[in-house]
């Protein structure tokens, strides 16, 4: 059971920000969709690939609509200043933030269903992070991995100049702490990850 409520109130307390979030698992029939957002769904050649597209496009609306903004998502490229999409298959997270907000950046990410193994830790945390890492103990090591996957996956959605970094570049000031800070070349950063039935959640924000 989902309980998206919950899920976005757990964001906003964390980040103090007022963002909206949208989870979608089936696509609903009844989404209109404009002329150019169905160009684009067909321009994907795998079946699975537009039907994935379909499914982010359909929680980025829901997110639109909440915010009283022009659903046409077709003009909306990433990262965006407000807004934040993430796909695990075909279930889909969106999140939003208000026009007139004091970020230059917001993040998602989802993973369910899957953990990233240890040796592929190194590419995603630093050095002082594998150290912090090394003492986690064997049962606890699959959560953990998980959860600073999904940090630096956020972070990294959400700097506006990520083009050309990697997620090594973002360092977690406290690798132990579900709700943090983060820096980036000179950059403050705020992330909050969440365990979800069968996953993990994380938003993270970057200040102005």
């Amino acid at each position: 059971m989902h309980d998206v409520t919950a899920w976005e109130s757990f964001f906003r307390d964390a980040l103090h920000r007022p963002v909206a979030l949208a989870f979608v698992t089936d696509l609903d029939p009844a989404v209109a969709w404009s002329p150019a957002e169905r160009q684009l769904a067909d321009s994907f050649k795998s079946t699975d690939r537009r039907a994935i597209w379909l499914h982010g496009r359909s929680a980025l609306k829901q997110v639109l609509s909440r915010q009283g903004e022009d659903l046409d998502t077709s003009g909306i490229l990433f990262p965006a200043p407000r807004w934040s999409l993430s796909h695990c298959r075909f279930t889909a997270v969106a999140v939003g933030l208000p026009e007139g907000s004091s970020v230059d950046g917001i993040g998602i990410d989802l993973e369910l269903g899957r953990t990233p193994p240890e040796r592929s830790a190194r590419f995603f945390l630093s050095d002082e992070e594998l150290s912090w890492i090394s003492g986690i103990q064997d049962e606890d090591l699959d959560a953990t991995l998980l959860r600073l996957w999904t940090v630096k996956e956020a972070l990294f959605k959400a700097d506006p100049d990520n083009a050309g970094r990697v997620m090594t570049n973002y360092r977690v000031q406290d690798p132990s702490a579900e709700i943090g800070r983060a820096v980036s070349f000179g950059s403050e950063m705020e992330y909050a990850s969440l365990a979800i039935p069968g996953g993990m959640l994380s938003v993270a924000i970057k200040r102005v």
